[in-house]
């Protein structure tokens, strides 16, 4: 599945095959082993302790909105020539697509979700 989808990413992706290859299989990996560190017996472990940090679980609720937001962020910054100070871009573009996604996420995405859930939700009368 990793080479079919590394051969159909070389037709887009501007790179090459091994790039792709890359590519495919990096994301899969990190979350694989992000899972493995989940388990109990490694809940001790570095890892856990550093995933279990308190920004690190606003990063993981705020991941969509993160996700969302961080295409914006990127082209802000390139479209004001910010990307000449690639020291600077990398690390200010993650910390406003951080900050722009938790905004999204406390001051939208969280009240919509209570709004659809109140809608949603069977009243006491109707019960």
């Amino acid at each position: 599945l990793g080479v079919i989808m590394s051969v159909t990413l070389t037709t887009w992706y501007p790179g090459s095959f091994w790039q792709a290859i890359l590519y495919a299989f990096t994301a899969p990996l990190f979350a694989f082993s992000v899972r493995a560190f989940c388990e109990p017996q490694y809940q001790s472990t570095f890892m856990a302790q550093i995933l279990s940090n308190p920004l690190m679980v606003l990063i993981g609720i705020a991941s969509y909105e993160i996700y969302l937001t961080h295409e914006l962020i990127i082209g802000f910054l390139e479209s004001i020539g910010f990307k000449k100070y690639p020291i600077a871009f990398m690390f200010t573009a993650p910390l406003l697509a951080i900050t722009l996604g938790w905004a999204f996420h406390r001051f939208f995405s969280k009240p919509v979700e209570r709004w659809i859930r109140a809608r949603l939700s069977p009243t006491k009368e109707s019960v």
